[in-house]
């Protein structure tokens, strides 16, 4: 079964749902990376910061208000 971002997202917040968060992660990584690759335009650089993005992203994510913006 296909989970929106949205119910994912509220998945994690509601418990800390690990799998959920990991499913997050693994649909937007690809993009998330390519994003940062380009604005440094170094491979391994952009390897290094992709996981350090994705963890400020959930660190932060009770910010996130689908109102305003996708995912």
């Amino acid at each position: 079964m296909f989970e929106t971002d949205e119910t994912l997202i509220r998945r994690i917040l509601q418990g800390k749902d690990r799998e959920a968060g990991e499913l997050l992660v693994e649909r937007h990584y690809k993009r998330i990376y390519k994003e940062i690759y380009l604005k440094t335009s170094a491979e391994e650089l952009a390897k290094d910061l992709t996981p350090e993005a994705f963890l400020q992203i959930l660190k932060n994510l009770y910010l996130y208000d689908s109102k305003n913006a996708s995912f």
